[in-house]
């Protein structure tokens, strides 16, 4: 399975079957607040997109950046993450498409000039 989508997570627990997926390159993840950190995958260097729509218990900034070869990263909706752990971001070298909102304007514009300083596409693809 190339890619993989899921929302609302009802019922569910873990989030360990995805790890199953061996060829998994996109993980779109929605409408969940059980999804505190990324699951484990079988492999991370594969990951190019990652998609988390309001996900808002998420706060597993550091778990990305097992992702090496991420093109693209979406995030909306989350609440618990302070800006300077979305500077993170900086680290994924072949990251290219990136789209987060903010509650705060203050972390929006922070937000532009980290876009602009790597050279990053900002629009919700």
């Amino acid at each position: 399975m190339r890619k993989f989508s899921f929302s609302h997570a009802k019922g569910m627990q873990s989030f360990d079957f995805i790890s199953t997926f061996k060829s998994l390159e996109e993980l779109s993840v929605g409408y969940t607040t059980k999804l505190v950190k990324l699951p484990q995958v079988a492999n991370p260097k594969k990951i190019i997109s990652l998609t988390l729509i309001n996900t808002p218990k998420f706060n597993d900034m550091e778990g990305i950046l097992q992702y090496e070869n991420l093109e693209k990263f979406v995030m909306n909706e989350h609440t618990v993450i302070p800006f300077e752990e979305i500077t993170k971001l900086e680290k994924l070298k072949k990251l290219k498409k990136v789209y987060l909102n903010f509650k705060k304007e203050s972390d929006h514009r922070l937000f532009e000039e980290l876009v602009h300083r790597n050279g990053w596409i900002n629009n919700n693809l």
